[in-house]
């Protein structure tokens, strides 16, 4: 029975000094999140100051994204943690930008990681129109389509951030067929759209919603070659009525 005791232990210690050097690894292990900083309209690299934070709200880091490529780099951070990213306002730049949060949950690894994530921010200029590059209805139709939630987050998300701005869904049809199911169908999907926007916590008194009969005349369908194998949508702007 001593014998089998000790037998034990013994397996006991060897099984902790196996897993310990692994637990020390991973607390010791450094993650760094890098990527570009866009402008969304121009697709423009573009040069800010970032702060990160941790879900406490203590500042980890800070970091500038490279006015030449928009490259920035973020590191010192740890696997299975979860990290908030903002943009620093720069009142002295040529072209504001709206406040711009990002939320982002490292994985548990035990070894040096690096995650890449562009940020692109909008510009807080007055009546500017944003257009949705991935149109969250299939053609025709007035329902979001599936999966929809995930090409309006980053809209979403920044309208949350902002809350005094006050904004316009404007949307265009996917033809000229028929002016009157034109304008219906514009109409549904703007209503639609804030509809999701103010279930997802956004205020009803921030927007303001406008269809169209005819097809928008800054993003017309594409004619010829550049027009085969593609479905037109029209297109769908989220315009800043303040700034």
């Amino acid at each position: 029975m001593k014998k089998l005791l000790t037998f034990g232990i013994c397996i006991a210690i060897a099984f902790c000094l196996q897993i310990q050097p692994s637990k020390a690894q991973l607390i010791n292990t450094v993650v760094s999140i890098t990527g570009r900083v866009i402008d969304e309209i121009t697709r423009q690299p573009l040069g800010t100051t970032l702060e990160i934070f941790d879900q406490s709200g203590i500042r980890v880091n800070r970091a500038k994204s490279n006015i030449k490529d928009g490259y920035y780099f973020i590191t010192g951070l740890k696997p299975g943690q979860t990290y908030i990213i903002r943009n620093l306002i720069d009142f002295n730049a040529e072209t504001r930008y709206l406040n711009h949060r990002i939320e982002i949950a490292i994985p548990n690894t035990d070894k040096y990681s690096e995650f890449s994530h562009d940020i692109v921010l909008i510009p807080a200029t007055k009546d500017l129109q944003i257009p949705l590059r991935v149109s969250p209805f299939a053609a025709g139709r007035s329902k979001l389509r599936s999966g929809a939630e995930k090409s309006l987050k980053h809209y979403l998300e920044t309208l949350k951030e902002n809350q005094r701005i006050k904004f316009e869904i404007v949307v265009f049809p996917d033809n000229n067929a028929q002016a009157s199911e034109n304008l219906t169908l514009t109409n549904q999907r703007a209503a639609a759209l804030k509809e999701f926007f103010e279930t997802n916590g956004i205020k009803s008194d921030r927007i303001t919603t406008k269809g169209n009969n005819a097809l928008d005349p800054l993003n017309p369908p594409p004619m010829g070659k550049a027009s085969k194998g593609k479905k037109y949508k029209g297109t769908i702007y989220i315009v800043i009525k303040n700034s």
